[in-house]
């Protein structure tokens, strides 16, 4: 985790952490949005606004109070908890490169315990793709079938490449 201070994010920044964790299809729910929130004594300053602008403001709001990021950070650390995916590691697994590649703006990213600890500093689209993109995430740019994600996902969700492209050739002969 990190243990110095930190510098205020852009509003870009702030508004893409948001997004990610507030997705409709595979975000947090609102009402896991409004117990972190008040778990954190953060104001909910419009709950009944959308559950991205609300968090965004959130975010906002509890960063200019502080002026720094630290309580966006541990809301990051909290949504992020491994246990939380028990049942489901691949929704961590998305969720961690979705946020990564919006933290290396900031030269940050979420490791494998679900913390957030110091990363590659991104200028560019590129060095933020390349920063943050898991093998999932370029099967999918490449448009991989999706049998072929079927049979490797386990392999793929433990970034264990040897094996993931053993499963997809296999697959495809299946």
């Amino acid at each position: 985790m990190i243990s110095e201070r930190l510098s205020p994010w852009p509003y870009g920044v702030l508004k893409n952490v948001a997004a990610v964790l507030a997705d409709t299809n595979t975000g947090l729910k609102n009402r896991e949005i409004g117990d972190l929130l008040a778990r954190l004594h953060m104001v909910d300053p419009i709950p009944s606004a959308t559950k991205r602008d609300r968090l965004t403001e959130a975010f906002v709001v509890r960063q200019n109070k502080d002026h720094n990021p630290a309580r966006i950070i541990t809301f990051i650390v909290r949504a992020m908890e491994p246990v939380n995916y028990r049942d489901c590691p691949e929704l961590f697994s998305l969720r961690r490169d979705r946020l990564n590649e919006r933290l290396t703006f900031v030269g940050l990213h979420i490791n494998e315990k679900g913390q957030v600890a110091k990363g590659a500093l991104a200028q560019t689209l590129d060095e933020a793709t390349r920063a943050a993109t898991s093998i999932r995430d370029e099967l999918n740019r490449r448009k991989t079938h999706p049998e072929v994600l079927r049979y490797c996902s386990l392999e793929v969700l433990k970034l264990d490449n040897f094996h993931a492209c053993l499963k997809a050739v296999k697959s495809v002969f299946d």
